[in-house]
């Protein structure tokens, strides 16, 4: 009986462990929890803001341009090649393996139609114009607003 209690025991103490790795290496992988703002984000508006604007791995290519690409928001080089995943958009190069994007499909997404330092991708996400580089038409770009904490869509009065 007492050898069943050790095993019992032994069984316990190991899924714990097993159970704490698991979750620190989870909360790893998850931003939230190690940036101060969206760790206590109470809705999905304030997580979806910052993933608009950080890039957690410095690539040139924000996280939710990394989700719609398949590629690893927390590793610069996705595909293992020594390029990192923003460079190989901006060359026309696929971050998720060999060879180019195809054109017009996932490229799209990550060109600058009107040149205003937003991708149309970020142009979509912050409800902009991709095609005026002022959207709210008040004498800044939409990318000076977002930059200095304005409202692209909106003019200040």
């Amino acid at each position: 009986m007492e050898r069943s209690l050790k095993s019992f025991v032994f069984s316990i103490l190991i899924f714990a462990t097993l159970s704490v790795l698991v979750a620190v290496y989870l909360l790893s992988k998850n931003p939230f929890f190690f940036r101060g703002g969206p760790a206590q984000a109470s809705n999905l508006e304030e997580i979806q803001e910052f993933n608009k604007a950080t890039d957690s791995d410095k690539d040139g290519l924000t996280n939710t341009e990394e989700n719609l690409l398949s590629t690893d928001p927390f590793n610069a080089d996705s595909d293992g090649d020594d390029i990192n995943d923003g460079e190989e958009i901006k060359h026309g190069f696929d971050p998720r393996g060999p060879g180019k994007l195809v054109k017009n499909s996932l490229l799209k997404f990550f060109t600058d139609s009107d040149s205003d330092g937003l991708t149309n991708t970020e142009e979509t996400l912050w409800k902009t114009n991709s095609n005026n580089t002022d959207t709210d038409s008040d004498g800044y770009s939409d990318f000076e607003e977002i930059k200095n904490g304005f409202d692209p869509i909106k003019a200040k009065k």
